[in-house]
């Protein structure tokens, strides 16, 4: 959110006018300027015809006169759990993936890695033409529970579900479980994205102020942080206690287990949230017409290039930890600190570190720009991570 220099002059000939785009971009507020003079005319044009590559037209309040059927209560604390309850569902997903999915693949099901890495880079080019097509079709949805509510009703059971199977462990020949692994793993991020793209997209609609969806944010935020975080304590617990040293049953129970979870929690995001904000123009534009303005937006293409490296070292990292720790530390499923393995107490402590950015975050960005704050925790990221591994190189050389 960038000040905009409340009071000036200029600010005051402003209003702001919602429009919406796909994906997490699936609505952005613009800046119309409008003559107090002469009577609106609302055009129907595309909707990108407003989006500015500069940034302070980001995050900006909705005024109640453009959106005549929004709501300006505050967000009770209800809706806000409730709102962020969605992203820990979506996180059992994403943490037990991230942390334990290539493993279970390679060291308990026993597929070749290589196999398995041409597998998830496959899955990923679906996925870079999946999500920008869900936004696209959820952005046209309408429907008496709003543009985004219903995915989370309906996509929830099979999403549940393709979890499970994901994990189930079938005994099958090596190109069995090859090809089974890939319509698994395909089909279960394609409902992931028709309901995970949906729910982001639904934070710009739940409420016109910028001060209450960011208040949803840090609770979204927060339960993600203990999604992964219960992830990452008790998966490996749970996988030792119900597979009773079978790995692949207990991995498969600990899935239906977190899936069973997802399923209800998606549930009580649809009951518990509303979507306030409604659009003042109708859809005009082709899905090229979209696209070809995201490209001439330079602040969406640094903005994405930066998430690609982000993501791509936050998923190297992950799906390296449990490795690091069973091969380079030697460590079992024994329990360390009550029933919690050395698995679970080092990728816990990490997620504990998410959780803690995640509560001063509102505090940092009242004194720091957030592209600053940004950069400046990337680095300080970075410079940790250096550090870490230098530490591990001397381990090696040294025989320790």
């Amino acid at each position: 959110y960038v000040s905009l220099g409340r009071g000036s002059d200029q600010v005051k000939r402003y209003q702001t006018l919602i429009t919406y785009a796909p994906q997490e971009l699936a609505i952005r507020p613009a800046l119309a300027l409008l003559d107090p003079q002469r009577p609106r005319q609302m055009e129907k044009r595309s909707p990108w015809n407003h989006l500015s590559s500069n940034p302070a037209t980001d995050l900006v309040d909705v005024k109640p006169s453009q959106s005549p059927n929004s709501d300006t209560s505050p967000l009770s604390i209800t809706e806000k759990v409730g709102y962020g309850l969605g992203d820990m569902a979506a996180n059992f997903y994403m943490g037990f993936f991230s942390y334990f999915l290539l493993y279970y693949y390679t060291d308990i099901w026993g597929l070749a890695p290589a196999a398995v890495g041409i597998m998830f880079l496959v899955s990923k080019i679906i996925d870079a033409i999946s999500d920008p097509g869900m936004g696209l079709i959820a952005d046209r949805t309408d429907s008496r529970w709003g543009k985004y509510r219903p995915y989370l009703l309906f996509v929830a059971v099979p999403y549940g579900l393709l979890g499970y199977l994901v994990f189930l462990g079938p005994e099958l020949s090596d190109t069995g479980k090859l090809i089974y692994a890939y319509v698994t793993y395909i089909l279960v991020f394609v409902a992931y994205t028709a309901i995970n793209v949906p729910y982001s997209a639904l934070l710009a609609v739940i409420h016109p102020l910028a001060e209450e969806r960011t208040k949803a944010t840090t609770y979204r935020f927060i339960f993600a942080g203990l999604g992964s975080l219960l992830i990452t304590l008790f998966a490996t617990p749970l996988t030792t206690y119900f597979g009773g040293g079978d790995d692949t049953k207990g991995f498969r129970l600990t899935m239906a287990l977190f899936a069973t979870l997802a399923v209800v929690i998606f549930f009580i995001v649809f009951l518990t949230t509303r979507e306030r904000i409604e659009p003042d123009v109708e859809h005009q534009s082709s899905a090229k017409d979209d696209f070809a303005a995201l490209l001439k937006n330079s602040s969406w293409i640094a903005l994405s290039v930066m998430s690609i490296l982000l993501i791509v070292g936050i998923a190297a990292r992950a799906t390296s930890v449990v490795y690091y720790v069973k091969y380079y530390f030697g460590a079992d499923d024994s329990p360390v600190i009550f029933f919690f393995d050395r698995i679970a107490i080092f990728t816990a402590s990490g997620l504990a570190g998410q959780i803690v950015g995640t509560l001063i975050t509102p505090f940092l960005t009242r004194f720091f720009q957030k592209h600053y704050l940004l950069m400046g925790m990337c680095a300080g990221h970075a410079v940790l991570l250096g550090l870490g591994g230098i530490s591990s190189l001397r381990m090696v050389i040294g025989g320790r």
